[in-house]
């Protein structure tokens, strides 16, 4: 059989201009408690324009954001913190049709607690996070290669993190988070209290590097790690799942005088995966592996 002839359906210019104003201010007051307030004004102006039906299309948003925020410093290491910030960003692209997309604009509620323990060159975080969002971009569930923007995303979950070394030569970092997504506004009936796809529900990452100090192997460093990431919906109405996958990866670094050789490696193992599923119609593997080398000069 014939292949068909190809065709265009999109060939879009889109010039974003965005100007920010930002205020910011930190205070300290009665010894131990630390403030943060700030404000921020944005205004976006952003053409469209279609090449393929010779029309434009101008938008012009602004809005005002901000952020507060309180810590208290314990005298033993621990500092617990609240904070409130809302958010506003413009959003490149077009749909399958060719339309731009709105703004995205966010809320967001932490609290947490940081320590960093006496005598130790370490530093603990935990915290818990709501996050609102609206116009957020989904895969098109219609047509696998487009996005769509769903009303509102809520977005809440944990955060634990753990970096620092021990002695002088092993630095050492942990990191875990828990997600839990929802659908709360949409016009695709569908979707409605669905997980968004593409959004694991959990991530977890460990990894450290030893730097030989003395002898022969010194300004030889050693590194490894792995990266584990749970499963995520493969379409909005959540009828099929992406399963969770762990990849290792590693580094070999060398200092010597002003160089700095670095030859590093993700998924060590080749491991094969499924990276990403938009539709039943529409998966991808993730990427096998990559080895990069690097050399820096510092003067």
């Amino acid at each position: 059989s014939s292949v068909p002839d190809l065709f265009i359906y999109g060939n879009v210019n889109q010039p974003i201009d965005q100007l920010g104003i930002y205020v910011q201010d930190q205070m300290k007051f009665a010894s131990r408690w630390i403030a943060t307030l700030a404000l921020r004004q944005d205004s976006t102006d952003i053409t469209t324009d279609n090449r393929l039906s010779d029309s434009q299309v101008d938008q012009s948003d602004s809005a005002l954001t901000g952020r507060v925020a309180l810590t208290y410093l314990a005298e033993s290491g621990l500092a617990p913190y609240f904070s409130y910030s809302t958010s506003f960003l413009p959003v490149a692209g077009v749909d399958f049709y060719n339309r731009p997309f709105d703004p995205t604009e966010g809320e967001q509620f932490e609290a947490g607690l940081k320590f960093q323990p006496k005598g130790s060159n370490s530093f603990l975080t935990a915290s818990l996070f709501q996050i609102t969002q609206t116009n957020v971009s989904v895969p098109d569930p219609v047509n696998p290669f487009s996005s769509v923007q769903q009303g509102e995303i809520r977005s809440q979950g944990l955060e634990l993190e753990a970096i620092g070394s021990l002695a002088t030569s092993f630095n050492y970092y942990a990191s875990y988070s828990y997600l839990d997504q929802e659908v709360t506004e949409t016009t695709d009936p569908a979707t409605l209290g669905k997980r968004p796809p593409l959004a694991p529900d959990q991530l977890f990452a460990a990894g450290g590097e030893y730097m030989f100090t003395e002898g022969g192997a010194s300004g030889l460093g050693l590194g490894a790690g792995l990266r584990y990431i749970g499963s995520r919906a493969g379409d909005g109405a959540n009828t099929i799942e992406v399963g969770s996958y762990t990849l290792f990866d590693a580094s070999v670094r060398y200092l010597w005088r002003s160089m700095e050789f670095v030859l590093s490696a993700t998924n060590l193992t080749d491991k094969t995966y499924v990276g990403v599923c938009q539709s039943v119609s529409y998966c991808n593997y993730g990427s096998g592996r990559q080895a990069i080398a690097t050399v820096r000069f510092g003067f």
